[in-house]
């Protein structure tokens, strides 16, 4: 494999440089027919790609499978007790009981109810999920812009970004499913001005993924500044209701008393997310030749801490800026739901580039001359993490 990483490297850097290229050159001047041809074509290249860089789509699967096929609870089993599992020898955390939202988990025991545990016939049953996934984001952003001049340029900026390819059709991270429900979210409320689906929709992305727990309190509080003053306590007794029924629902066939949920009890926080890892390389570097990982480690996660602190306060005050707003536009709200959603993995310990798919998609729907500097800039950090991750990292 070593004796082709100069070519792998090379193709990397030509594809993101046709990526920038395109959006320069192509995305302002092609028309909409040939826009969704391309997107349709990356999308179904990416689709039959095999998993690059990432086993979780057989983690996915061996979770699936020790529910649907075994009747085990993932929250409280193991892969590596699933021995015989043909997924098994394709996966590394098999020591990691089930760390994702309840919706998720039922979500895959249905994959793997149509596929079976086939490595092959599971992975493409999570790839094509990934990729209808992609291809709805970036239909939805098509129509959530109707209006808007950037519409084209919005759509190619989401959708032929090589990071959403390869992390949500080819490697087929949740994350693409992830970005759908939260726009899909966006979606309801700005278009067919139903906020109460649209937060039921969030609700259920906080149940696939965790990572959009900051989300739900923007919304939140969007949502109560909508309601006259009168009505605000029952818009507040009614999202709550919601929130505290949809999470009974899911997580009531998991529920084993205090037992559960026992999550991350074996999983080491590694330093994975960008700044951390920025912080842990300098430190690495002015601790050479000797290289002190203990120190490395301890600023990383001192430098998370920071990010975390600096990650509430963004959120607060971007519901403080939403509350105070006369009027609440479809823009400000996706830029702050896109600029939390990019930003949170960033500053976490452990968090990797694909966590990026969702925040990338909110971002391009918020492109608009006010936002679109630091839009630029969100995507370049994000896209540059994803290089070092995939072709620096494991040299």
């Amino acid at each position: 494999m070593w004796e082709f990483w100069p070519l792998f490297e090379s193709l990397h850097i030509a594809l993101w440089s046709l990526y920038v290229l395109s959006l320069i050159f192509v995305a302002s001047r092609i028309n909409r027919i040939w826009l969704w041809i391309s997107i349709v074509l990356l999308v179904l290249a990416a689709t039959i790609t095999p998993p690059l860089f990432s086993t979780d789509v057989f983690y996915y699967g061996i979770s699936g499978e020790s529910l649907a096929l075994h009747g085990l609870n993932p929250y409280l089993t193991v892969p590596a007790d699933l021995p015989n599992s043909p997924l098994l020898p394709f996966n590394y955390w098999i020591d990691l009981k089930a760390v994702y939202g309840p919706l998720w988990t039922s979500l895959s025991a249905l994959v793997i109810l149509i596929t079976g545990n086939s490595p092959f016939s599971a992975s493409m049953g999570f790839k094509l999920l990934g990729g209808l996934s992609v291809l709805a984001i970036a239909y939805l952003i098509w129509q959530l812009l109707r209006n808007s001049e950037s519409r084209i340029f919005a759509t190619a900026l989401f959708a032929w970004n090589p990071l959403v390819l390869f992390e949500g059709p080819a490697n087929a991270h949740l994350d693409a499913f992830v970005g759908l429900l939260v726009v899909l979210g966006l979606f309801a409320i700005y278009k067919h001005k139903s906020c109460l689906t649209g937060w039921i929709l969030l609700v259920a992305s906080f149940l696939t993924k965790f990572t959009t727990a900051p989300l739900l309190m923007i919304n939140f509080v969007s949502q109560i500044k909508m309601e006259i003053s009168r009505n605000r306590l029952k818009r507040i007794f009614l999202l709550t209701g919601a929130f505290i029924f949809l999470v009974a629902v899911t997580y009531l066939p998991y529920w084993q008393g205090k037992a559960f949920p026992a999550f991350l009890d074996r999983q080491r926080l590694f330093v994975t997310g960008f700044v951390p890892l920025l912080v842990r390389d300098q430190v690495l570097r002015y601790t050479a030749p000797f290289y002190d990982f203990d120190k490395a480690y301890y600023f990383s996660a001192l430098a998370s801490e920071v990010g975390v602190l600096l990650l509430i306060l963004w959120v607060l005050l971007q519901s403080f800026v939403i509350y105070r707003d006369r009027k609440t536009c479809l823009e400000k709200e996706a830029f702050a739901w896109g600029s939390t959603m990019s930003l949170l993995p960033m500053l976490f310990l452990t968090a990797y580039p694909w966590y990026l798919i969702p925040g990338f998609a909110l971002l391009a729907i918020s492109w608009n001359e006010k936002y679109r500097k630091y839009i630029a800039l969100l995507y370049a950090v994000g896209s540059f993490w994803w290089l070092w991750w995939t072709i620096l990292m494991p040299i």
